[in-house]
């Protein structure tokens, strides 16, 4: 889907977006409105970088009385609800009463239904269908103690691996479901606006990893530490197979955290046991080496559902966009744009097949809700034990 082809002028940069001069926005509404629907795709994610969502709608707008075309009617039409059905939230009071108004202009009584019935939406929430995570650690965003009552967790030791997993999952996919395409790109982590469910995936990524170490170090005795450590290689098989890899690499975070692997004493016991070669070839799988080469060659090869490893994507898109608004003799090299769009549509497209899990809700309460400990605590911790 490359496109050998860049914008010519000077663009003025202001602090979210870089306004079009008028003779820009016809380039860049042929892109809209290209038949190519996965280059409207990426236009549709993209755009805000170049325009406001209300001159992207005139502009659109204009089209229809340029062209009385019917089919060309359609196309603008179906552009539109196409980018309102992705990106409500673009859609302030105005441009809402806009599609309701053209509703009653198009011949198409299927597309002039369409249309009306998308200006009587809702608003939808940024904070919408999060389940049974609504009322736990993302909402409350609450602080970890500085002293933790050590215990041990019981659901770890009553549960079986596969459904731990399960939980794990159904728990990454909420997360990951939710999070929106552009939540990636730089200008969502300014200052005014902040990537709110694209920061809820990765503090549940910090969050399991912090209580793997939490769960090994509360053990009192080495046997036990050991024990748990082979159970969490256990369920990170098991993710494997699930191909939930962003929970997989947590797990992995927290068995190779220094706190973990300075236990010399537990580790020889885990290091004698057959499941540390499965440890192993986990390790190697998702490597960092080589810009994570092997889990990339994995994911181009795993069949969905899947959930990938979201600090990945998040390193990728910010490299990439770390040049979208660079200008250079006043030329934007919409080639490279497409380069983002790409990547954020292959991230989209991970989101499309769910995973059929019952879900254990006391299960994933207790998890959600357990208690991890700081940095500095699990390193006093693993200073007094073996």
């Amino acid at each position: 889907m490359g496109m050998d082809k860049t914008m010519n002028s000077t663009v003025e940069p202001s602090k979210s977006t870089l306004d079009f001069q008028p003779d820009y926005i016809p380039e860049l509404i042929d892109l809209f409105l290209t038949s190519d629907i996965e280059l409207t795709k990426m236009m549709i994610i993209l755009y805000p970088k170049y325009i406001s969502p209300e001159s992207l709608l005139d502009s659109l707008l204009d089209q229809l009385d340029k062209n009385q075309d019917e089919l060309w009617q359609l196309r603008v039409c179906n552009t539109i609800l196409l980018w309102a059905d992705d990106h409500w939230e673009d859609f302030n009071d105005k441009m809402i009463y806009t599609l309701k108004f053209l509703s009653d202009k198009v011949e198409s009584d299927y597309v002039a239904e369409k249309l009306y019935n998308q200006s009587q939406m809702k608003k939808k929430s940024s904070f919408s269908n999060w389940g049974y995570l609504s009322n736990t650690l993302y909402e409350e965003s609450k602080s970890v103690p500085k002293q933790i009552a050590y215990k041990k967790f019981n659901w770890l030791g009553d549960c079986a691996v596969n459904l731990i997993a399960d939980q794990l999952t159904a728990i990454e996919w909420d997360l990951f479901s939710n999070i929106n395409s552009r939540d990636f790109l730089q200008q969502i982590w300014g200052k005014e606006r902040i990537a709110t469910r694209l920061t809820k995936s990765i503090e549940h990524f910090n969050f399991l990893s912090s209580l793997v170490k939490t769960l090994i170090l509360i053990q009192d005795q080495i046997e036990y530490r050991a024990k748990v450590i082979l159970k969490f290689i256990e369920i990170a098989k098991c993710l494997r197979i699930r191909n939930n890899f962003n929970s997989l690499l947590a797990i992995l975070t927290g068995l190779s955290h220094s706190c973990i692997s300075r236990l010399t004493d537990t580790m020889k016991i885990v290091q004698k046991h057959t499941l540390n070669n499965d440890f192993v070839v986990l390790q190697r799988l998702m490597s960092s080496n080589d810009t994570y080469l092997n889990y990339r060659h994995t994911l181009d090869l795993s069949n969905p559902p899947c959930i990938p490893y979201i600090g990945l994507f998040c390193s990728d898109v910010v490299k990439l966009t770390g040049h979208l608004t660079q200008i250079d003799d006043g030329v934007i090299d919409i080639t490279h744009m497409m380069k983002i769009g790409d990547q954020l549509l292959r991230f989209k497209s991970f989101q499309i097949r769910n995973y059929s899990i019952e879900k254990d809700l006391q299960l994933i309460q207790l998890i959600v809700d357990s208690s991890v400990m700081t940095d500095e605590i699990a390193y006093e911790r693993s200073r007094s034990i073996s």
